[in-house]
Order: C-alpha cells, then sequence, then structure tokens
C-alpha cells in the first residue's frame, strides 16, 4: 500500500492482527474481544497520519490496534491494568472523547481567547497522542493545547516539539 489505507482497509488490516495477538498469552484479554471503529490521526498540522482501531469487550475499550500510512500493523496494545484490562475504565480509544476535550479545553482559555474543535493527532512519535486545540486571540493562532486522559499540556501554536527535552 502506498498510501493511507482506507478506513475499511484498516480495519481488515486490525482483524488480521487480532488473529495474531489472540495467540499471545500476554494479550489474553484480546480472545474475546471485537473491533470498533478506526479513528483517525492526525499530525499536529492537520494531515492524515494513521489509524487507531479500538480492541473492545462491550462498552469497554482495553486496546488498540495501530495501523500505519504504509498499511502495516505498527503496534498492538493493550490499556490499563491488570490481565482483565478491567483498571482501563474506558470506553474510547482515545480516552476522552472530542466534547470531554473540548470541555476541558474551555476551562483553559483565557477572556477573550476562542477555542477551535478538537482534532485527535500525534504530537511527534506514533503513540504520542492527545487531542489538539487551537486557540485564537483576535483572529490569530496563539497556542496549542494538548489534552489526554490524565493531563494537559501546551505551546505556542505552530511551534515545534522540542524532542531534545523530551
Amino acid at each position: 500500500m502506498a498510501q493511507l489505507p482506507t478506513k475499511d482497509e484498516a480495519a481488515e488490516l486490525a482483524v488480521e492482527a487480532m488473529g495474531i495477538a489472540s495467540y499471545d498469552p500476554d494479550l489474553a484479554w484480546f480472545r474475546n474481544a471485537s473491533l470498533g471503529e478506526p479513528v483517525m490521526v492526525r499530525t499536529v498540522s492537520g494531515e492524515p497520519s494513521y489509524w487507531l482501531v479500538p480492541v473492545q469487550r462491550g462498552v469497554q475499550t482495553g486496546g488498540f490496534v495501530r495501523v500505519m500510512s504504509n498499511g502495516t500493523v505498527g503496534a498492538i496494545g493493550q490499556l490499563g491494568g491488570g490481565p482483565d484490562r478491567s483498571g482501563s475504565g474506558r470506553t474510547t480509544v482515545t480516552g476522552i472523547d472530542a466534547a470531554e476535550a473540548a470541555r476541558r479545553a474551555g476551562e483553559l482559555l483565557a477572556e477573550g481567547e476562542r477555542a477551535s474543535e478538537p482534532m485527535f493527532v500525534h504530537d511527534g512519535p506514533p503513540g504520542r497522542e492527545a487531542w489538539l486545540i487551537t486557540t485564537f486571540v483576535a483572529g490569530s493562532a496563539a497556542r496549542w493545547i494538548f489534552l489526554t486522559p490524565g493531563f494537559h499540556y501546551e505551546r505556542r501554536a505552530f511551534e515545534s516539539l522540542d524532542t531534545q527535552l523530551e
């Protein structure tokens, strides 16, 4: 695959990966799980980058399959603690949904600042995923707020990630 797989292709690749993962004793939770709808992960500039496919049991999301832009599976992982993934408590592979990200970002806005719609991104390498909110002051982009289930961080809008400090 020379270009980013479609959502359906990502789901098919995740099904194949799940079949292999089900034999791994460390991924036993995957055996009776199903796949949810793939979520597009973008770069901070908004370009489509890869898919994150949730692994679910009922409403609980306990794992993921990361389908890369070249059509390979980049990672299969579990979320939460314990062999039954009961510590996850997640209902979405993104940890929080877009509405919750927008609500949390709203609490961080200064007077006169407005926020963009949330966009799910990777900030730097694949796997460093968060909701990105761009804030605007007087019509100009001011800062980027990155929100995850446990914390937030921010920097000036369009400022490169300093990987030397990470």
